[in-house]
């Protein structure tokens, strides 16, 4: 076996954002080392899909360096929000993965996977597609669009339900890769898949091959496969609970069931609801909390019951919940933040308010609380929906996500199960009859009513959901990859309150109609300056939306009763991983075998002589990002402490002809080793058992590649996330240029502002000193309250021949806004319009390897921000920082940053 060789993204990893996995990094051999064009990831929802594609998507960007990636994903994960302006599934790659601080964030694009994505032809290096099973259907306009006008030279498929109806739709993936690749595609592997006759070590689940193109491990096998080799993990027992509601009392229902299972257990019951809005219901469901008895507090209250909200405005107010105790007994928050990418293992309770209609998006929210780490044997998935009768996008989804659990159930792969429980089977069984009449009801409203007013209610609605798109979700054409919002052009205002609210149109019927459009569609944004043609696609979107349901409930509907029987007569399945080993007519007489995903197969992956030489050569890749993660923390807080300290020098040393580890070894180590010390020994006296292992001296492999090190600790990371927030403030909301500033905000206080919104892993002490210095549920005005970080004062009096000289010296955040906005760093290219006039064109990010033109003119983006286009100040300069800045008969100035402010401001030059 040959690993592919000079992986530097390897080396910037941080395995306190990405747990370092073996079966996921194999991946990167699999896609970009073997010969594979095509490769196929069925492993289990929760077993980390998305890392385990953004690994991919490094390596082939760092080996393919003219070539771009797509990623083809579902509307929620698409969708740029305020939190998360790229959308949730590039959210997870950048936090976590070196995207950014390789140069690589233009060189990535998300659409959603609406047909209208793809009428354009286009070229790219690498296409992901995630949730892949959502392109079987061979005649939809999904799959012609993207089969007719997208290529690749590679391409991934990424789903945990690769089969839908049968074994034939795994022929489906191939022929897909046929049309992106435009060459024949082996699909061989599909018969190597086959269960029937095989021993348990011989399943696919339990193979370790990087030259076979396709996987399918489960989430307990991956954890008990670590970089250190097989380590038994303990796997949870998983329950379903489902809690019926009538028309009206659904909230009284939630209550009533938190209330009943907390005083069952006080110690140990807590619960995670999901729901889609914050307004109305986020609020309403507070509301009956507290007159259920509970009360309002972010930890847990002697003999209370306790809730909090989290409204997803800091992200880092929900990390607070990561810890394992003192919580509070319910934590209310929108599936939109949490659903992906935050641990919560204090908790044993998944309550779906909101129900997916993907298996997979409920288990992605099971995953929040089923981690390594929890204290929870048991962890439950509890449904709210409606009862016999009562029919809502709510239980039709419901619906919808079990048929699609049983569909790929026994059929053709090893399978798992974590939602299904005998009473949602039972349940399941009788709600046939009702989910056709609903469906039935959704085509007579749409053949009576048509779809014109309904159009300008969902335009509306989506234009309120689609938040401002940030400069890194541009593709390079310069098109947006997700679409921009326009206002309705209903005859009636529509606000924010009324679509958070559970009934927003009077007309019954047609309200019944809208709340399943916006659940399941999405307009096409390339037919809005065609109302006709966009009304005409619409409605064919709900046609065939309506029959593909209509399809899933009678599909194979004798075989799903024939499945829940066989399930529901053997307790012993939920545990296991199951196949199918000798296939019988008669479904209730299937030869099932069993097998464990540690025991089993962790411990047959273990055991191979592939993974074991693998394993070896992994280690040592990842030797140095391991054996940083050490000090990490402590570098980071030298680091820290020198940007309050000011001392620019150290942290940009390049600019005073230093090096990082030059300033490193003179300024941080002496102190960082001494920290260390003092923490070994402050263990040994807690524990006199405990034997001090080294030096305690930071390790050689560190310090000689300290200086690629240094980029990658959190602080750098907040400086790098603030530059991004500094380009968006030149933007507007549909993502032109800014001409004109607001004279009454401060451009660089409102920047660090939304690093407040921003997922930062910076110390908790520095986090307080500037960010958290506001309450997040109080009103305040960043302008006054940010811009005290920013200004130039007097540091001290110098004396030279007799002559008193005042020193000046710019603010931290002051220099740090000069530093990234700098010239060198962010020019603004600007275009001549007239008289003394020029626009802004575009800016020239230099982390992006792009260079401003040689000709017209263009100056620093701080200088932007400063003067106006036409000469002289901009009123929120002048009113906020630039009259401030006061001029004595000598005036000094020290450092590099503070010159080149005043340079830039006030137009002094120094010559020291």
């Amino acid at each position: 076996m040959t690993l592919a060789v000079d992986k530097k993204w390897i080396n910037r990893l941080d395995p306190d954002e990405v747990i370092l996995y073996p079966l996921q990094f194999a991946n990167t051999e699999r896609l970009n080392n073997h010969g594979n064009d095509a490769v196929y990831i069925f492993d289990e929802v929760g077993s980390g899909k998305t890392i385990s594609s953004g690994i991919m998507a490094l390596d082939f960007l760092e080996h393919n360096p003219s070539e771009n990636v797509l990623v083809i994903t579902t509307n929620a994960l698409a969708r740029s929000s305020e939190v998360k302006p790229r959308g949730q599934f590039l959210e997870d790659w950048f936090k976590k993965l070196p995207f950014e601080e390789l140069g690589y964030g233009n060189r990535v694009r998300v659409v959603n996977n609406h047909h209208s994505k793809f009428k354009v032809p286009r070229k790219y290096g690498l296409v992901i597609i995630d949730e892949a099973h959502l392109f079987l259907g061979e005649w939809t306009q999904r799959y012609q669009n993207l089969t007719n006008n997208i290529t690749a030279k590679k391409v991934v498929f990424l789903t945990a339900t690769p089969i839908k109806q049968g074994v034939l739709d795994l022929h489906v993936y191939p022929r897909i890769a046929y049309k992106l690749l435009g060459k024949p595609v082996d699909s061989s592997w599909i018969d190597q898949l086959r269960t029937i006759g095989k021993q348990p070590k011989d399943l696919i689940c339990s193979q370790f091959d990087v030259k076979f193109p396709v996987t399918r491990y489960f989430k307990d096998t991956i954890k008990s496969l670590e970089t250190e080799g097989y380590n038994k993990t303990k796997v949870k027992r998983y329950e379903s609970l489902v809690w019926e509601y009538s028309r009206s009392n659904k909230n009284e229902v939630l209550a009533e069931k938190l209330k009943s299972l907390y005083s069952e257990n006080p110690k140990d019951n807590r619960f995670v609801v999901f729901t889609r809005y914050l307004v109305k219901e986020v609020d309403v469901i507070a509301g009956y909390l507290e007159s259920a008895g509970f009360v309002k507090s972010n930890t847990e209250l002697p003999d209370k019951p306790t809730y909090y909200v989290v409204t997803g405005r800091n992200p880092r107010e929900l990390t607070d919940f990561s810890r394992a105790d003192n919580l509070p007994t319910v934590l209310i928050l929108t599936y939109q933040i949490a659903e992906q990418g935050i641990n919560l293992p204090g908790y044993n309770h998944i309550v779906n308010y909101h129900i997916s209609a993907y298996p997979s998006a409920l288990e992605q929210r099971y995953g929040r609380i089923d981690r390594l780490n929890s204290k929870s044997e048991k962890i439950f998935n509890c449904f709210l929906i409606g009862e016999k009768g009562v029919y809502d996008t709510n239980t039709l989804n419901f619906y919808y996500a079990i048929g699609t659990c049983l569909g790929s159930m026994l059929s053709y792969l090893p399978s798992r199960n974590t939602i299904l429980s005998p009473d949602i089977l039972k349940l399941y069984t009788t709600m046939k009859s009702d989910v056709e009449r609903y469906l039935a009801r959704l085509s007579e409203s749409l053949d009576n009513q048509g779809v014109s007013e309904l159009y300008d209610y969902l335009t509306a609605w989506e234009a309120l959901q689609n938040r401002p798109v940030s400069e890194s979700s541009e593709s390079q054409d310069g098109d947006l990859a997700l679409a921009d919002a326009d206002s309705a052009e209903s005859s009636e205002p529509l606000d924010e309150e009324s679509f958070n609210s559970v009934l927003v149109l009077a007309d019954v019927e047609q309200n019944e109609l809208f709340m399943f459009c916006r659940e399941e569609l999405s307009l096409d944004q390339s037919l809005k300056g065609n109302r006709d043609d966009a009304e005409k696609a619409l409605l064919e979107d709900i046609q065939k939306r309506i029959a593909e349901f209509q399809g899933d409930v009678l599909h194979k509907s004798d075989e799903k009763d024939k499945v829940i029987e066989w399930l529901s007569r053997d307790e012993g399945i939920w545990d296991h991983i199951f196949y199918i080993n000798e296939r019988s007519v008669d479904w209730t007489q299937l030869d099932v075998d069993r097998v464990d995903a540690v025991e089993g197969c962790a411990k047959f992956i273990s055991d191979n002589s592939d993974f074991v030489k693998y394993l070896k050569m992994f280690n040592e890749q990842i030797r140095l990002p391991k054996e940083f993660q050490k000090y990490r923390a402590l570098i980071n807080k030298g680091y820290e402490e020198a940007f309050i300290a000011n001392k620019f020098d150290v942290l940009f040393p390049d600019l005073v002809g230093s090096t990082y580890s030059e300033k490193f070894e003179v300024v941080l180590k002496a102190s960082v080793e001494a920290e260390i010390e003092a923490r070994a020994k402050a263990k040994q006296e807690s524990n006199h058992e405990v034997i001090l292992e080294g030096d305690n001296k930071i390790s050689a492999l560190v310090i000689e590649n300290i200086d690629q090190l240094i980029p990658t600790l959190p602080l750098f990371k907040m400086m790098d996330q603030y530059k991004k927030e500094l380009k968006r403030s030149a933007q507007i909301a549909n993502g032109a240029m800014r001409d004109k500033f607001d004279g009454y905000d401060h451009v660089f206080a409102l920047a660090m502002d939304r690093l407040r919104n921003r997922d930062l892993s910076v110390s908790d002490v520095f986090y307080a000193k500037y960010l958290g210095i506001v309450r997040v549920d109080e009103p305040y005005e960043p302008s006054g309250v940010f811009k005290q970080f920013f200004y130039v004062a007097f540091s001290e009096d110098v004396v030279e021949e007799g002559v008193t000289k005042k020193v000046s010296s710019a603010s931290n955040w002051l220099k740090l806004a000069y530093h990234i906005s700098r010239k060198e760093s962010l020019s603004c290219v600007l275009k001549y319009v007239g008289g003394d006039k020029y626009w802004l064109q575009y800016i020239v990010d230099s982390a992006s390897n792009s260079t401003a033109p040689s000709s017209g003119k263009v100056v620093s983006l701080f200088s932007y921000f400063v003067n106006t286009n036409s000469g002289g100040f901009r009123t929120w300069a002048k009113k906020q920082f630039v009259d401030d800045i006061a001029k004595p008969d000598f005036v000094w100035s020290n450092d590099y940053w503070t010159k080149g402010i005043l340079r830039e401001v006030k137009g002094w030059k120094y010559g020291n």
